[in-house]
């Protein structure tokens, strides 16, 4: 608790990762949801257990791909900004659309937003190290005090994401534009505390593969963010 009241920029950079976490959440529900309101619910639903699946075998690589990333505060600004615009797009499908057809499209919106999403854990780790002091405990105290607030939150999101869903009357396409804010105003957020923040400009590997620690940190970070949607 500590490191999160009195560390600023630590602070700022989990609530805006929780935010987007949130949002991921909540329109899991929406979609489970949506789902049911079509004659073969059942197929669709495990489509959308598969397709949350998906992301998860390809880490690695998005690892790899956000390791190489030297301005990574500006790639997740951009990430963000994807999936904010990404919502908005669902929105729309469900309003002109509406069919069988629009859930297939909006279930590759939403692996595309989740593979976004793995991409900006593997950004956020090293500028997360920067705002942290060199102590690897103090640094695993920090992981590890972020982890146990990603299980409260995330007990708590899938309770606020469905009574969200009844107080809207099950308007998808509100609650799409209502979720896209999620992501919004965590671009907002970084946009503001960029200047803050002690690094900017990052080294990269030069071609070489993702170090052994960089990987472990990604893998719990999509390991404990996959429990959001675990009912």
């Amino acid at each position: 608790m500590k490191i999160l009241l009195y560390n600023k920029n630590f602070r700022n950079l989990t609530l805006i990762d929780l935010f987007s976490s949130i949002g991921d959440v909540f329109f899991y529900l929406a979609l489970i949801n949506y789902a049911e309101t079509f004659s073969n619910s059942g197929f669709y639903i495990t489509l959308i257990s598969i397709f949350v699946s998906i992301p998860s075998i390809f880490s690695f690589f998005l690892g790899i791909l956000s390791d190489n990333v030297s301005k990574k505060i500006n790639a997740e600004i951009i990430s963000l900004f994807l999936r904010f615009i990404n919502y908005l797009i669902i929105a729309v499908i469900i309003w002109k659309i509406n069919t069988n057809t629009a859930i297939l499209v909006i279930l590759f919106i939403f692996l595309f937003s989740e593979g976004l999403g793995i991409f900006e854990d593997g950004l956020r780790f090293p500028v997360l190290k920067t705002v942290l002091p060199d102590s690897n405990l103090e640094q695993e105290y920090a992981f590890g005090f972020s982890a146990a607030l990603f299980e409260m939150v995330s007990l708590t999101s899938k309770f606020l994401g469905g009574l969200l869903i009844i107080l809207l009357n099950y308007n998808y396409i509100l609650f799409s534009l209502l979720n896209s804010l999620t992501f919004l105003f965590g671009a907002i957020c970084l946009i503001r505390i960029k200047k803050n923040l002690p690094v900017k400009i990052f080294n990269t590997p030069k071609g070489k593969s993702l170090d052994i620690k960089s990987i472990k940190n990604l893998w719990i970070s999509i390991t404990i963010k996959k429990k959001f949607y675990s009912c």
